[in-house]
């Protein structure tokens, strides 16, 4: 039975339904048990903020994912349940419109950080 202060947390991830999370592919590693929803800095430690702790069920890496390369360096994690919506936690916007899907977004965005 792990504590929080005995887990790890590395990589960063997304989640895009209530039980899917996209992660980088070089993040699939044997040892990867759970995702953490709703910390966004991983030096607070989980007791300052709410967070939903959820255990990972499948990993799925890009088949053409290239370690050498880093090629195709995505991966989707199914979650053991399904998670409520919250003002913290939500699925990531993905949009709809091909004006939006295929537009060029590069270089406008303004980081507030």
């Amino acid at each position: 039975n792990a504590t929080s202060s005995s887990i790890r947390f590395l990589c960063g991830g997304t989640l895009i339904t209530q039980r899917h999370v996209m992660s980088a592919g070089h993040c699939i590693i044997s040892q990867l048990l759970l995702v953490r929803l709703g910390s966004f800095d991983i030096s607070v430690p989980a007791d300052n903020v709410n967070v939903i702790d959820a255990f990972i069920i499948s990993q799925y890496l890009h088949e053409l994912y290239d370690s050498k390369s880093i090629s195709y360096d995505i991966s989707i994690l199914k979650l053991d349940r399904t998670l409520a919506i919250t003002n913290q936690v939500r699925p990531a916007c993905i949009p709809l419109s091909d004006a939006l899907r295929y537009k060029d977004f590069t270089g406008s965005f303004n980081y507030l950080f």
